[in-house]
């Protein structure tokens, strides 16, 4: 069995993604002059107008932007409607689209998607590593079916619930050569005079990281480098006098490839992790069992 968009909805979704009407006409076997009635029908239905003609193109207007973000959704949760009825809630032969922060990518999601397989050896697992301000826009418009790594507050779509999981503490790291530790004194104090270092794209994080320096009178400076891959960070951090933030979880591969952390009883900044989890799947036992494993997995 097969779900469908009504047509209307698919016509449209398929001018949107080709962002022409006439390579979407081909792409659904109609004539472009079929396409373009159902797209001034929806148009007229809805009272507005869903994409700007162009040279560039079919270029879609807000509204467009906001139909096309909704219409994935239904999209998906169709596609979930067929796999729950055809597999009794245990998604066998269906996706699960995940989306991981870099702590969490690197280290905690592998384990727990290598026992999920075991236990669901028919679920297909898609995975997209990236911080937060990267990745949310997925969780937004619907791509992504869990994204492991947001804070509890800073989901705020109802097709979403989020789930603690996890609590991080951000540290300070530098391979065990920097020159840092042979200057003697508080290397905290002279990690200014050094370029700085961590993950991609997360606002919050960098935010925390300027309090911490005022709150203890040291001089902040802004990452010279974003990494959204932790060997990538690990590798750079090797090579140069970057100074590295990262998140204490990942303590123990950084200490095994020569990192050494600065200020060890220093609190920089702490945070309680989240999932963020399609509200349409919170029954799906693959789903539960992930999330479980999650909130129960040690935090080293």
């Amino acid at each position: 069995m097969r779900l469908f968009l009504p047509r209307q909805l698919s016509i449209f979704a398929k001018i949107y993604d080709l962002q022409s009407v006439s390579l979407a006409a081909d792409a659904l076997g109609l004539t472009q002059s079929a396409a373009s009635k159902s797209l001034l029908a929806l148009e007229d239905q809805l009272g507005t107008r869903l994409f700007a003609r162009s040279p560039r193109g079919t270029i879609p207007t807000a509204a467009g932007k906001v139909l096309r973000r909704r219409v994935r959704f239904i999209q998906r949760e169709l596609e979930l409607a067929e796999d729950e009825m055809a597999s009794e809630l245990n998604m066998s032969g269906s996706t699960i689209t995940i989306g991981a922060g870099p702590s969490w990518a690197a280290k905690l999601l592998p384990p727990m998607i290598i026992e999920l397989h075991k236990a669901f050896p028919q679920v297909q697992i898609e995975m997209v590593s990236g911080s937060g301000d990267y990745l949310m826009p997925y969780v937004e418009d619907g791509v992504l079916d869990m994204y492991f790594g947001v804070l509890p507050d800073s989901v705020q779509f109802s097709n979403y619930t989020v789930k603690p999981v996890q609590n991080f503490n951000v540290a300070i790291y530098a391979r065990n050569s920097h020159d840092i530790f042979q200057r003697g004194g508080n290397p905290l104090d002279t990690m200014h005079n050094y370029p700085w270092m961590g993950f991609a794209h997360d606002g919050e994080l960098l935010r925390r990281i300027e309090e911490y320096c005022e709150r203890n009178n040291r001089p902040y400076r802004p990452f010279e480098m974003r990494i959204m891959s932790f060997v990538a960070l690990m590798s750079i951090g090797r090579e140069t006098e970057h100074i590295v933030f990262a998140t204490d979880i990942l303590e123990d591969e950084l200490s095994a490839s020569d990192f050494t952390r600065i200020g060890a009883d220093e609190e920089i900044y702490a945070f309680e992790s989240a999932v963020a989890v399609r509200t349409s799947m919170l029954d799906l036992e693959p789903v539960t069992r992930l999330i479980t494993m999650a909130q129960a997995k040690p935090g080293r």
